[in-house]
Formats: structure tokens, sequence, C-alpha cells
């Protein structure tokens, strides 16, 4: 019942073009529908990785009211079938699956339940029933006692809460249906999955993600997996893998008599649970009820804040709850139905919002009305958190002559929820204890349909209804006005880039400021900004700082530290993302290189200092509030393995190149003197496991003190790597290589190997370096070097002494040889030094930037774009302190997409952020 799995928005009084998935036997076409059939119009946005943000309705003329869309749906007619008891609706409302849990037809049984859809055909103007009548299996099983649709409508989970098993009754079960089109059916998808206990009431709540793929399922009187822990309750998460159920993370449970996943629901995505606990006891044996939401991280669910507590004593806070799209927003019903004293105050519905870790209350409570009895045993959130849907009675709550009402209320300036609309009127079997209206409303993803069950014993059905203005019920033939006319876009279904406030005009090439990182303003921190990362839309950026516990040079407890920011184009400021994040003491190489995944969720810090220069490296992923290591620390095998120096991240932040530059092949001892060869490793993270895993073997260097693996980087799908050692060969000329992941069939087991693609790039200088840094493109196929030369080397005399370079290749179509793209790049003139110590390409290999010190010690930072085959200098060079100590040259990241420049400055303790303006496109 709670839908906020696409971005929608809704539209009053217009002509909309609603796209909708195309079956003949739906009549749900691509045309042009006037008001009265086309309430809204939806998002086509992946609900998993695009916005859960929805848009803003299109404000209506007042009064609001609920208007009833088409006619009635109606079961059968069974006497006492509960019809109704339990709905759901897709997320543009034209799609409704309802239970009848009660329905004792001669198929089913005395009481074995019945579960229908039914969709909204629009040439008819009609509800009819989508595929077969689905049945539960045994008597009084009460198979519908909950039901849940996909954001498409096309995806049923059922749960049937009192299924009998060998073991004894109410076990309860669910099953999950997928529609076949062609052969107008429901089939299953995978197994039933029943309780682990007798009696648990599996199914009692049940909550189904926006693709229909995961499945969370409540058993509250479950009792534990060990004695004396009785109706602790149980909530299961399971996502389907293509052929079958499998569970994810381990059950969550509750504690003694606290009847947990009493009440549960999903977030979009599924990776995101609230669970209801309506009887956890607090105190001096107060049963105040809570709520709880978790995460899915790493094969675990974690807490995301603290428990969100009752105020009163048998208010059973958690009794219904709901969540919104991204997560972020939650709805927890007090409602006091059973135990507490029913006056005003008692029964409340309390939204909350998570920001930095902590929930925060989203305006005043909503509650109970004098004249109501009962209060919000159902209640449905929007996708966007801001409307919510509760049911009410008016009368005796055990009564069958009681009426139910339901209500929406929306959140104005993010203050005070107010009322839209009058209050709908159903009729319920019973509302009370012996009753079950938990599930008999639904709210539209956009909050402007309501789909409400009367489940009396008479006269069940399911009506279905539309915010508009009052009482505004147009014929299906009515012209619309010509305010109306206008055709509606449909959505991009794209991200929108990040753009920037208005600014004046700029040269045609120019890189403007945006921003700069400052160190922390306390003692203690320096070298900010030695090494610097950026997302691929150099909207999120990483930074490091060296730490002391005193300033430099009475300082102690040496450390690094990271600290992440994502800049805000509201405010057009950089701000904190997550806790910044700190090295061991006495382990200052931490953060000496860093990577980001292209969205910025996934975070690498090495650190060569680790353990006697054992090395090591952390990968960090974001969860909404903070940076949790994501498996283990990858370390050196022998001390000076020096590993952490060359760091690289596949786009999604599950593959990873780590470079030891000091290993040695020839020895796995950690007394023998290494001979710096250098290695390189590739690693993949195993999800199930939460550990990363060798990807192959190491990839070695060949000679003494080569040092390979000092820069590294991969290809965006993981599977190419290019390596720098700078002191390859007679005269330590330096080269580059590039690997690509072959599987071979090896004595009949399939093996990953790293195979050389094409030859050698060797630098041309003595003590030139070649291979200081490397870059990629993201698909591997354009590489830059940059020969640092940090000695006095000389380039055949040319340009005078210390003199590097940047070359970029390009391999040809048969993956044979490296040809060089454009020409060589040299400095511009004598005296630099670390020219191209750090370099860095944009994804289509056609930027690159890279630092270098100049005669005067200044560091400089200079960006080339391929022009006809020759590299054009963009704009100008990027200047910043001054520092000849070895490896201090300008540390650069370019974005992906070329538009942002990351620029570290660690003698004036900062980094800097320019974005490209002016520029063609």
């Amino acid at each position: 019942m709670y839908f906020r799995r696409i971005s929608m928005s809704f539209l009053a009084l217009s002509v909309c073009i609603v796209s909708v998935v195309s079956a003949a036997e739906e009549s749900i076409s691509t045309r042009s529908l006037t008001h009265e059939e086309a309430p809204f119009v939806f998002s086509t946005k992946s609900p998993i990785v695009g916005s859960t943000k929805a848009p803003a309705p299109t404000p209506f003329s007042e009064p609001l009211f609920w208007n009833q869309f088409r006619g009635t749906i109606n079961g059968p007619g069974a006497y006492d079938d509960h019809l109704g008891g339990a709905v759901d609706s897709s997320a543009n409302g034209r799609i409704v699956a309802y239970g009848a849990r009660y329905d004792s037809t001669c198929e089913a049984g005395f009481r074995a339940g019945t579960v229908r859809v039914s969709y909204y055909d629009s040439e008819s103007s009609e509800w009819k029933q989508l595929g077969q009548t689905l049945y539960g299996e045994g008597e009084e099983d009460y198979f519908g006692k909950s039901v849940k649709l996909s954001a498409n409508g096309y995806t049923l989970a059922v749960s049937a809460n009192a299924y009998k098993t060998s073991d004894g009754d109410g076990a309860g079960y669910f099953e999950v249906y997928k529609y076949k089109k062609k052969k107008k059916t429901w089939k299953r998808l995978g197994k039933r999955i029943t309780s682990e206990g007798m009696g648990d009431e599996s199914g009692w709540g049940l909550s189904l993600s926006a693709d229909g793929m995961t499945v969370a399922v409540g058993s509250y009187a479950h009792d534990g997996p060990s004695d004396n822990n009785n109706n602790i309750g149980q909530t299961r998460i399971f996502r389907f893998d293509d052929t079958d159920w499998v569970q994810r993370g381990k059950s969550i449970y509750g504690e003694v008599d606290s009847r947990d996943g009493t009440s549960v629901d999903l977030s979009a995505d599924g990776m995101m649970v609230v669970i209801g606990g309506p009887e956890t006891v607090y105190g001096l044996g107060k049963k105040l009820g809570r709520a709880r939401v978790f995460k899915y991280i790493n094969d675990k669910w974690r807490q995301k804040g603290d428990d969100l507590i009752g105020k009163t004593d048998g208010g059973e806070m958690g009794l219904a709850v709901s969540i919104s799209g991204d997560g972020k927003t939650v709805a927890i019903s007090a409602g006091c139905y059973y135990y507490c004293e029913k006056k005003p105050g008692n029964d409340r519905v309390k939204v909350y919002k998570l920001k930095a870790g902590t929930w925060n209350k989203v305006g005043e409570s909503i509650y109970r009305e004098d004249n109501e009895s009962a209060f919000a045993k159902a209640i449905s959130l929007s996708e966007d958190g801001n409307t919510i849907a509760l049911n009410a009675m008016r009368g005796d709550s055990d009564d069958y002559t009681a009426e139910g009402l339901a209500k929406v209320y929306n959140l104005v300036d993010g203050k005070k929820w107010k009322k839209l609309g009058q209050s709908v009127i159903f009729h319920p079997h019973l509302f009370g204890y012996n009753g079950d209206n938990s599930d008999n409303i639904a709210l539209s993803a956009n909050g402007r349909v309501l789909v409400v069950g009367s489940s009396e014993k008479k006269n069940s059905n399911v009506k279905v209804f539309r915010l508009g203005s009052y009482k505004d019920t147009p014929s299906p033939t009515q012209s619309p006005t010509a305010s109306t006319k206008a055709p509606i876009a449909a959505p991009s279904t794209k991200a929108p880039k990040p753009t920037l406030s208005p600014r004046p005009s700029l040269p045609k090439k120019y890189w403007g400021e945006k921003g700069q990182i400052l160190a922390p303003d306390e003692p203690g921190f320096y070298n900010t900004g030695f090494s610097v990362a950026s997302s691929k839309e150099g909207n999120i950026i990483a930074i490091n700082s060296d730490f002391e516990s005193a300033p430099p040079p009475t300082g102690n407890k040496k450390k690094g530290s990271a600290m992440i920011y994502k800049f805000n184009l509201t405010s057009n400021v950089w701000e904190t993302m997550g806790k910044r994040i700190f090295g061991n003491p006495d382990e200052s190489s931490f953060g000496v290189s860093m990577a980001l995944s292209a969205q910025g969720t996934h975070f690498a810090i090495g650190s060569t200092g680790y353990d006697g220069d054992r090395g090591r490296v952390n990968i960090y992923s974001f969860d909404e509030d903070d940076w949790l290591q994501l498996g283990q620390s990858l370390v050196g095998k022998c001390r000076k393995d020096s590993v952490g120096w060359g760091l690289s991240l596949s786009t999604n932040g599950e593959i990873i190149a780590v470079g030891g530059y000091n290993g040695d092949k020839n020895t796995d001892d950690d007394n023998t003197a290494n001979s710096e060869q250098g290695y390189t490793m590739i690693y993949k993270y195993k999800n199930k496991r939460d550990k990363w895993l060798p990807l192959g073997k190491k990839i070695f260097g060949e000679t003494p003190d080569e040092e390979d693996g000092t820069s590294v980087d991969l290809s965006g799908d993981g599977k190419t790597v290019i390596i720098g050692g700078p002191y390859f060969g007679k005269g330590y000329l330096g080269r580059a290589r590039v690997f690509k992941l072959i599987k071979k069939t090896v004595a009949g087991k399939a093996e990953n190997t790293w195979e050389q693609v094409a030859k050698d790039m060797i630098g041309e200088v003595g003590e030139g370096e070649y291979g200081t840094s490397v870059s990629m493109s993201l698909d591997g196929s354009v590489i830059a070097v940059g020969s640092g030369c940090y000695y006095f080397c000389n380039h055949n005399g040319k340009n005078g002494p210390y003199v590097g370079y940047v070359d970029v290749f390009k391999i040809n179509k048969k993956d044979t040889k490296w040809k060089q793209l454009g020409n060589r790049i040299f400095a511009s003139k004598s005296g630099y030094k670390d020219f191209g110590n750090s370099v860095s390409l944009s994804n289509d290999g056609k930027t690159v930037a890279f630092g270098a010190i100049e005669s005067d010690g200044k560091m400089s930072t200079k960006v080339f774009q391929l022009n006809n085959k020759k590299w054009d200098k963009v704009g100008e060079t990027i200047y910043g302190g001054g520092d000849y100590s070895q490896y201090s040259s300008q540390h650069v990241a370019l974005s992906g997409d070329a538009s942002t420049l990351v620029v570290g400055d660690r003698e004036e303790n900062k980094a800097t952020v320019y974005t490209q303006l002016g520029l063609p496109s």
C-alpha cells in the first residue's frame, strides 16, 4: 500500500500523454487522454538509480475534493469474504490488487482466501480483471491477508498469514507472481517462502520493492532462535536471483513480546526497510512501541539512526509504518487500539526525516479527531514523503455498523500537515481488535490517487479516487479547454547535469574557480592537497591532509586523513560528505593516493608507510550519512612492499588495482632485502562475502629497482590496466605496460589471466622516469604516460636540462600496437622539474591534465585538448605554491567529462576546484 516507487507528477484539467506498457488485453496504450481519464503523468526513470524526489504537483483550484475514478470494483459478491481488507496499486494508480482473505468459494475452501487484480480500461472507462483469480491452498489460510504490487503493476506479492504446516497452524507464507501478457495469466515467480516456526503469522507485514524483485516479510509472532524469546517477531528480506528467492543478510529480530514485523515497508530500491514493533517495552515495563530503520550494506542490515519510540504506555508505536522512495522519510502510527487510554494525544501519526544519521521530526504529529474512535491502523506515504494517507473510524470499533474514514494530509512549507480534500467513507468488516484494516488504503506515488477497500460483510468492494477541484466530474467526451490543449512533454530519463550559477562572459578558453578547500580550521593539519580525486562529473571530490597532534615541528602521532566533499548546486558551495577518515597514529602516509568511483559512492585510499612500509589500501562505501569500510584492508605481503602508491578504481568501485612498487617477486621474507621490482594486484569485491578477492595473479616488474606499480590506472569496466615502472631498464629509462583480463581454460578449469596488450612503451631519456604517472580512458583504448624527469635528465639536448614530457597513445583496432596520438607534450621551457609527475585523462581520452614544478619552484598545472591531431593548451597555466621536494608537484584530477579540474597544492595547504568555462561543448 506504500507507493513511492517512480517519480511522478500530477496535472489536473489538462490533456496528458500517458505512456503505459502496451498490452491489447489491458487497453492501456499511448494515446491522448481527457482530464478525467489521465490524472497523472509519470516519469520513466528507473526507480533504482534515478532521483527519488517527486516533482511538486501542479496547484489545484480550491476547494480540493476526492472524486471517485469511474466505477466501483466489486468481487463475486460472496458474503463475508472480506474483499478489500488488503489493497495495493501500481505507481500510477491504474492497476489495483485486492485480497479477500475470508473468501470461501468452492475452489478455495472455507476462508482459504482469494486475490484479484484489476486494471482501468480507458476505452470502456471500466475496471476490468487482469489475469485469473488466485486462490489459497487450504481452509483458513487467509490467502490475501496482504497484497503488494510493483511500480508497473505486473509483479504481485501475496501473503497467507494463517497457512498451516505439519508443525501446526498459523505458520504463514508469501508468494510472488508475474503477469504474462501473452497468456494473460499470473505465473508464480520462484518458490513459496514459508515461516520458520509454527504460529509465526508470517506475512502479516509484507512489502515489495519498485522492481518487484525484493520482498520484506514480517512474522510478528515468531519466537526467535532461542528459548524464552516469545513473540519477539522477525523480519526477513528476500531478493530474486533469476531462479529463486534468496535471503538478503540475516533475519532481523525484536525483543521479547515486541512483535517486531507487525508492519514493514521497503524503499523503492529495496535497500532500506522500516520495521514496526508496537509492543516493545521500555523503561519500567511501559509498552511504548517503536519503529526501526535498517539499510542493506555488505550483506548486513545495519540500523540507521536510533529507535523511534512511542510516548504512551500501550500506545503501540509502530502498529503501521511507511517509508518514502529514497528511504529518508518514514511515517509511524501509534494507533492506541488495545491497551492505552483513548484520550486526545494518545493516538497519533509521526513523520521523521533522516539527516546526518539522525531522525528529525517533520511537522507536528497528526492526531485523532474527537469524533473518531480509532485511528491510523493503516498509513501510506507518497514517493517523496510529503503526502500521507491514513484510516480512522467513527463508532464502536468492534461494531459491524462502524463507519471507516480514509484521510489524506499534505506537508505545507515543511512544517504543517494540512488535510487534502474530504474524508472518504468506507465500510469495514471490523475495525478493532477482531478486525483487520491494516492494508485497506493505498496512495499513488504522487499522492494524488487514493485506493480504498470496504470489507463489509454484505457488500465488499474497492474504490479508486483522484484529487481534483470540488466535485469535478466531467464526462468522458468532454473537450479540453483552451488552456489544457498543450501536450505534456514526456520527462527526460537522463539525470540532469550539474549546472553552475550564471557568470559574466569570459574568454573563450578559461578555467574559472569553483571554490577552494582549505585545511581544517584547527591546529595540526598540513600538506592538504598532496593527493586529490574526482568523480566522473566532478561534483564529488576527495582531498587528503596530514595531521599531527600538535603543529610541526613539535607534533607527534602523525597520521594522514582524507575528506570527501560534494558540490551543492543550490548554494554553490562544497559541503562535507560524511566524516573525515583518519589513518592510524604514526601513519602519515595515509592518503598518499586516493580514488573515487564514477558516481563518487566508493572511495579508496592508500598508505604506503603502514606497518613498516608494508603498505595498505582501504576501500569505503557511502551509506547516506558516512563512509563504511568495504571488505578487508588490502595489505602488502612483506614489509617494504609499499602497497598503495599506485591506486585505481573501476567505474562502479567494485574492482581495484593496487601497486606495491617496492615488492619483490623472488621473496616473501620480511628480512630479505627487496629488489624493488614492484608489482600490481587487481581485486574484485564479492558482496555476499564482504571480501576483496584476487582477480588473476600479481603482475610483477622484471628488473631490479624498476618500482613497477608506482602508477596504475583501470579502464571503466576494470578489465584493462596500465602500469608504470619509472626506473625500468639501463639508466632508468622507465616504461609503461597495458594488460587485459583474459579468461583461459587451464587443466579443464577457467582461470583469469592478465595478458599484455602490444609492446612496452619505454622512455627515451636516462633517468627520465617514464611511467611516473599513467592514466587511461574509460574504454582503455587511450593512455597517457608522464616522464617526470625529476633528476638531471636531458632529452637529446633539446630544451635544456631536466625537461619532462607527456605522451598520449591510442591502440589500433587489432590491439597490436600503441600509436602516438598527436604530438608529444613537452615542458615549454628549460628548468621544469617533475613535468607530468601527475597526469589525468578525460573519459574519451581527448583532454589531458598534468602537473609540474617550474624553474622558480612554482608548482603549475596545464590542460591540453586534442585538436586535429595536435594537443592545444586549454586556458592559462594554473600556478600554486613552491616546493622543490620530490613528489610535491601539483596533484591533479580531471573529471571524466573534462568539465572540472581539481588541483592540490600542499605548499599552500589547500586544493582548488576549477570548471571549464567559455569552451565549445
